[in-house]
């Protein structure tokens, strides 16, 4: 083949082989494989006009050899396309030969390489390439290896490989991509080395380097992760190239990168409830080769335009059951609640949920099958301002077992959570609160351990109380209640409770989030609310009806009165048993000594509201009163001696003796009514005693009237 043009076919040469037996692949194979082409080396320098032989042999990894494929002989062009001096096609043994007249290149050296460039069953592969000088002098003593040209910017050609891996593998495995590097047949040592993803759309992942051993081999292990949207990657080794040394890349081989899977199922529930019914939702779900045990399931309806509601979370346990409740309330503005479970699955389990036929992307399928819930009655609303009369006291609800320290799980929303996840230190330090208070006021170890339910996660341990932290629709729960806690009267842990971060559609301020974690909180261990005590911190709105004065102005930390029936309920050690026992909506004044009920029936020998006139008592006086803050007896006999102090030299209190029927409310906040006490009216400094006259029914006050929290001591008896 003469002439100045290049010829567009090489010619065959017949050659003497060697009888061995080495298998082939045909097209009928279905099975893939990995093209390894060699081609022989060519001398680096010749005389213009002599014959250059291009031979070589397509196989594969496995070991086959390749027969009737079309090889291309190319020159490698810097920065353009590579031109094709000519092709070849194997015979029944893989071999290729061809011979070229050659001829001085336009500039430079000729980089001549081989390429197959594959076929259904066999990968693409690219030889190692040669420089050749083609010049007007004899180069046939030079020796037949690959080396760089006269020039000194001429680098050694480079071919890498990537040996077979696997059609296949579970996510969260480890495996080794190995493979080799060589520059003209020869190994290439200590060479960086990496494995990448082929991604059309954005930059190639790299999943692991390494440098090549005296062999040129490479080994390169991986722990293999999922695509959040893509199964099968087009993985690839290369060699950047270096000083000496050109670039080379191998092709690309496809691995599937799967999930394991499972099932998930939601048993039968009503078709419809009232406002403040309670749903239970409960379930089954199974993972293929792991245990259920400490996983979340969501119970959530369905939004096909924004992030759906989380209704409530349930526990995994061993068996795979979920059991959770749910306070029946409006989600969207049909009134049908379109109920699914969900398990999100995570970096090794597939997504799975109860509205969609199979496992789902992380970011969700169609969940067309979800089970609607009817939602009836209203909410009740708040009538004109009423106060209930008597004394303020609180309800109880139940004491928890509690064996150690009680366990809060943060579970925000996982289709909200950019949205909440701002709070979640905020539900932290409104539930810390209560520890912060009743160590300083009562001792103990009334500690609480937190764990954040992040998407993806799972359970450390079981809780003992669950704090939904959830963002709805502007039709939604969270622009009729700040918070919910599920009370009954036979609690089963965990608890749930509900936190909103907004509120029709704004974001609530850290310091209301942390005051409305704080409540929900301590109804989920068994307190209720407070009556009649106005803008205490468990004050609420109960039947439509709030329970106190003062609701747009409550308090943001816990009350004495609060504390004091923590105590009732738990001691004063801690939330650890043993614990009292309440019964349920048993109410619970501070100050009496008869103080289950404020408004016991007429008896001879009460100590508590003046059915008696001339009984002795002795009441211990220990108080902390926060800045406007007061606390007050009523006195059963018709004389009193009292004395209180406090150590505080800076701020003072002050003392009220109150004729009967003077409301104590109203005269502490607005100065209603008549007051007497047995010296002048003013503010008193670190302590106070004295005994006078009074009627009975009378009422002893003593209010903190500075800007700082003051503790007070003393006690309160006959004259």
């Amino acid at each position: 083949m003469t002439g100045s043009k290049l010829p567009v076919f090489l010619r065959y040469i017949p050659h003497l082989i060697c009888i061995i037996f080495i298998s082939t692949i045909t097209a009928a194979e279905a099975q893939s494989y990995t093209g390894v082409l060699k081609l022989d080396p060519i001398s680096s320098k010749i005389k213009t006009g002599n014959t250059i032989t291009f031979s070589g042999q397509l196989a594969t990894t496995s070991g086959h050899t390749v027969p009737d494929a079309t090889i291309y002989i190319k020159d490698d062009v810097n920065f353009g396309r590579d031109t094709v001096i000519g092709t070849i096609t194997t015979d029944e043994n893989g071999r290729f030969a061809g011979t070229w007249t050659a001829q001085p290149r336009n500039s430079g050296a000729w980089d001549f390489y081989a390429v197959y460039e594959g076929s259904k069953n066999i990968s693409k592969a690219r030889s190692t390439a040669y420089s050749v000088k083609v010049s007007s002098y004899d180069s046939s003593s030079s020796y037949n290896s690959p080396s760089p040209s006269s020039s000194s910017s001429t680098k050694y050609s480079t071919q890498i490989t990537l040996y077979r891996i696997p059609f296949s593998v579970y996510a969260g495995e480890s495996i080794t991509f190995t493979g080799k590097l060589t520059s003209g047949g020869q190994p290439l040592a200590n060479a960086f080395v990496k494995v990448l993803e082929d991604d059309p759309f954005s930059p190639d992942q790299r999943l692991g380097s390494g440098r090549t051993n005296h062999n040129g081999e490479f080994s390169i292990p991986w722990k293999t992760s999922a695509g959040l949207v893509e199964t099968d990657f087009d993985i690839y080794a290369v060699f950047d190239g270096d000083s000496a040394y050109k670039r080379d890349r191998s092709s690309n081989q496809v691995m599937s990168v799967l999930k394991h899977g499972g099932s998930i199922t939601l048993d039968s529930f009503p078709k419809s409830a009232k406002i403040g019914e309670v749903i239970t939702f409960s379930g089954t779900l199974t993972l293929d080769g792991f245990s259920p045990e400490g996983n979340v399931v969501y119970i959530k309806d369905e939004d096909t335009f924004t992030g759906d509601d989380l209704l409530a979370t349930g526990y995994v346990d061993s068996s795979g059951r979920f059991s959770t409740n749910w306070f029946a309330n409006y989600a969207d503005n049909d009134s049908i609640v379109d109920v699914y479970a969900v398990y999100e699955g995570n970096d090794i389990l597939y997504r799975l949920t109860t509205c969609d036929s199979g496992p789902t992307k992380s970011f969700g399928g169609r969940c067309s099958n979800t089970i609607p819930l009817k939602i009836s009655g209203s909410i009740p609303a708040t009538p004109p301002k009423y106060i209930p009369t008597g004394s303020e006291y609180m309800e109880l609800f139940y004491s928890l077992d509690f064996s150690k320290a009680p366990h809060v799980a943060i579970v925000p929303n996982p289709d909200s959570y950019n949205e909440v996840k701002g709070h979640i230190h905020s539900v932290k330090s409104g539930i810390a609160i209560w520890e912060s208070y009743l160590e300083k006021n009562y001792g103990g170890y009334w500690d609480v351990t937190f764990e954040v339910i992040e998407p993806g996660d799972r359970f450390n341990s079981k809780p003992d109380i669950i704090v939904n932290l959830d963002t709805h629709d502007d039709h939604a729960g969270c622009t009729d209640y700040y918070g919910v806690a599920l009370i009954s009267s036979n609690p089963k842990k965990p608890i749930q409770t509900t936190v909103c971060s907004t509120s029709n559609d704004q974001r609530r301020a850290d310091v209301d989030v942390a005051r409305t974690a704080g409540h929900e909180f301590i109804h989920a261990v068994g307190l209720g609310h407070t009556f009649n005590k106005k803008s205490d911190y468990m004050c609420s709105v109960e039947d439509g009806r709030p329970t106190c004065d003062g609701l747009n102005s409550k308090a943001k930390v816990p009350s004495s009165l609060n504390l004091e029936a923590v105590v009732k309920i738990y001691g004063s050690d801690g939330y650890v048993n043993p614990n009292n026992r309440v019964q349920y909506e048993e109410k619970f004044a501070s100050g009496n000594p008869n103080y289950d009920n404020p408004n016991p029936a007429p008896t001879t020998k009460s100590t508590s509201y003046c059915n008696q006139v001339y009984d002795n008592y002795d009441w211990a006086i220990n108080k902390v009163l926060e800045s406007g803050w007061y606390s007050y007896w009523k006195i059963c006999s018709n004389g009193i001696s009292y004395s209180f102090s406090t150590n505080d030299e800076m701020y003072g209190f002050m003392i009220h003796v109150l004729p009967p029927e003077t409301d104590v409310e109203n005269f502490v906040n607005y100065g209603d009514g008549l007051y007497y006490t047995c010296e002048e009216y003013g503010k008193i400094w670190q302590s106070k005693s004295n005994t006078c006259n009074i009627a009975p029914g009378s009422h002893i006050v003593i209010q903190n009237i500075e800007e700082n929290t003051i503790r007070i001591d003393g006690w309160i008896g006959n004259r």
